[in-house]
């Protein structure tokens, strides 16, 4: 697994795989080490069915998410809709705030645009 992070979070993160499939596994892998790759010392947790990340353990006003569903995994930023989106990469939803992008593939996953979000939402 090429995630950096501590072996509770490895935990963390196989117990949210444990149904998904191998390709749904390698985009959330490649997903978390996208947000580990930022500056920023992210806690982990499962909350809300997501894999969410905090600074300082505040889940109250989490940063960004990983989503599984049937047809795509999605990153969710908590505060999306104040973040600038020039690309127009957000699906927006019913929430006034939430902004996820929806990722079927591997090679879906735009590194630079995901790590300017979080910058941009801490």
């Amino acid at each position: 697994m090429p995630i950096q992070h501590q072996s509770s979070s490895s935990q963390l993160v196989n117990q949210f795989l444990s149904t998904a499939s191998p390709q749904t596994q390698e985009m959330v892998n490649a997903l978390i080490a996208v947000v580990y790759s930022t500056e920023h010392n992210f806690d982990m947790a499962i909350k809300w069915r997501r894999l969410t990340f905090a600074l300082e353990h505040d889940f109250h006003h989490w940063i960004c998410g990983i989503e599984i569903t049937k047809s795509y995994v999605g990153i969710i930023f908590h505060f999306g809709g104040l973040l600038d989106d020039p690309r127009g990469k957000f699906k927006i939803g019913a929430s006034n705030f939430l902004r996820k992008i929806e990722i079927r593939s591997l090679r879906e996953i735009e590194n630079n645009v995901i790590q300017d979000f979080i910058d941009q939402a801490v």
